[in-house]
């Protein structure tokens, strides 16, 4: 195993076990939050109000900014060592907290004209809430992006640790917080501060570990401020290509303001968890990835195109398993875990918005990659004319499918929009850096693939509806201090995951440990 092959899968091992960790708080910050919310009026003008500074998050505090900061941090430190990172950091600090600063500032003074931007249909006593709870919430990504700042640096020079420990530890304090607004009565707007309360934890590590590994604040020289201002460029260009996603979402979101109350929960339950293996997966081996890939543009075209044929291939291999599992299980996901606050047909409603998502979660998880490419080798403004085109195809997509699907109809618009997305980039890194994807191995894998899938998910499906039958079937009753264990928890509740993650587990495990069969090889396993 070559250095760099090592060095990649212990970065995205370490990474992807702290994000699943991350994740798993996350599901349930999630379970608690619509036990603190329900599902309404109220829920609506909170996950609206919230969807604002998360959705700045995404540009300023993870994808977009990461994207182009990480490759600058890289030939920084090329040229001029730590002394370049450290120019770099602090350029880019005072001036993305400029912009920052100046868009919280307008949120802050114009709420009502941002919500209703965003949530056309709103009743007058939604936007009355969600404008009180914006204006709490806007300041939180003024310390999200201030730490990502940091957290690009080390990412750079592969210190991982800290920015991919920092979900986890948000989410934990999210947590919490719900429990003590849950079990005090606490107000959403208290929620509210304590969401603000995190963001500044987060910036506080981000930045303790940016001087513990030995770097510090430096006043930048005009070639930095030269290169900062190439990376602005890059940044303002991928705002609008990097966040398709996200600028799809808050389409949607305006289309579901005008369903009945508690769509917009509705549809926000299946976007999150349609984003949990899209974290995990982005977290660790994009991660991991982009750095190598930075400096591998300088390598021969062979190899280039080897390695960017065995990312897609790997994409591929991580993502087609959770599309079988988390279809299946789809309306399990969220009885088991919103019962209590969901009604049978809110269950099967997001279940179908959740399923109408994961037609493109591998094409969703291929774009990150590819948009980075882009990134990597400067194709930076064709992203943007394939953003504002796809975009605007869910836009329509969504008026030719809402009428009769609702909300699952505007899911699967942001689908088809992703799968256009990525052939448009597929082809555009063809034509533009001449990168190839060597589609006769990549054909050939997924034969391969398909055949094991198809194998092993069968036996998986006949396991589970034997076991299910079995126990449902079954009749006992123990009662605990805090619930009561019967045949009902374990087809319904919790319990089921007490049985049925294993077996996922197991049969994940046995994609693995069987590829040699099936003569799947990557270069990344």
């Amino acid at each position: 195993m070559s250095m760099q092959k090592s060095t990649i899968i212990k970065k995205s091992l370490q990474i992807g076990i702290i994000s699943s960790l991350s994740k798993v708080i996350a599901i349930a910050r999630e379970t608690l939050l619509v036990q603190f919310l329900g599902v309404g009026a109220l829920s609506d003008a909170f996950y609206v109000a919230f969807q604002i500074p998360n959705r700045l998050r995404k540009f300023f505090a993870e994808g977009t900014l990461s994207s182009v900061m990480i490759p600058a941090f890289v030939h920084a430190h090329k040229e001029q060592g730590n002394s370049g990172i450290n120019r770099l950091a602090t350029a880019a600090f005072l001036w993305v907290e400029s912009i920052v600063f100046l868009i919280c500032l307008g949120v802050f003074l114009f709420p009502e004209y941002v919500i209703t931007k965003q949530a056309q249909g709103f009743s007058e006593i939604q936007i009355m809430y969600a404008k009180q709870y914006v204006q709490i919430l806007i300041s939180f990504i003024l310390f999200l992006s201030s730490g990502a700042v940091f957290a690009a640096a080390l990412q750079a020079q592969h210190h991982v640790i800290v920015p991919a420990l920092s979900p986890a530890i948000l989410n934990i304090i999210y947590v919490s917080s719900l429990f003590a607004c849950i079990w005090y009565n606490w107000s959403i707007a208290t929620f509210c501060w304590c969401m603000v309360g995190a963001s500044i934890f987060f910036f506080i590590m981000q930045v303790a570990a940016f001087f513990w590994y030995g770097f510090r604040f430096e006043k930048p020289d005009t070639k930095t401020w030269n290169d900062l201002g190439y990376v602005m460029f890059q940044f303002l260009a991928s705002f609008i290509s990097f966040g398709a996603l996200e600028l799809s979402h808050f389409i949607d979101t305006g289309f579901a303001s005008y369903l009945k109350q508690g769509s917009i929960t509705l549809f926000r339950a299946a976007f999150n968890f349609i984003n949990l293996p899209l974290g995990i997966l982005s977290a660790s081996f994009m991660t991991a990835l982009l750095p190598y890939f930075s400096k591998l543009k300088y390598k021969e075209k062979e190899e280039i195109e080897y390695h960017y044929t065995q990312a897609l291939m790997f994409i591929t291999w991580m993502t087609l398993p959770i599309v079988f599992l988390m279809t299946v299980f789809s309306y399990k996901i969220f009885q088991t875990l919103y019962a209590s606050r969901f009604t049978p047909d809110n269950i099967i409603e997001t279940g179908n918005n959740l399923i109408a998502y994961l037609i493109a979660l591998p094409f969703m998880a291929g774009n990150r990659f590819l948009l980075n490419v882009c990134y990597i080798y400067k194709i930076t403004f064709a992203p943007v004319i394939i953003a504002i085109v796809t975009t605007g195809c869910n836009y329509v997509l969504n008026k030719l499918l809402i009428s009769s699907m609702g909300t699952a109809g505007l899911a699967l618009g942001t689908s088809i929009a992703c799968i256009l997305q990525t052939i448009f980039y597929i082809l555009l890194i063809h034509y533009k850096a001449h990168i190839k994807i060597d589609f006769k191995k990549f054909i050939t894998f997924l034969f391969n693939y398909s055949t094991q899938l198809i194998l092993a998910s069968s036996i998986l499906y006949l396991i589970y509806q034997g076991l299910y039958t079995i126990i449902a079937q079954q009749t006992f009753t123990k009662d605990l201090i805090f619930f009561t264990i019967n045949q009902s928890f374990f087809t319904e509740g919790l319990g089921f995951w007490m049985w049925v993650g294993p077996l996922c587990a197991v049969y994940l495990a046995s994609l693995y440990g069987t590829k040699k069969w099936f003569n799947i090889e990557i270069f990344y396993l």
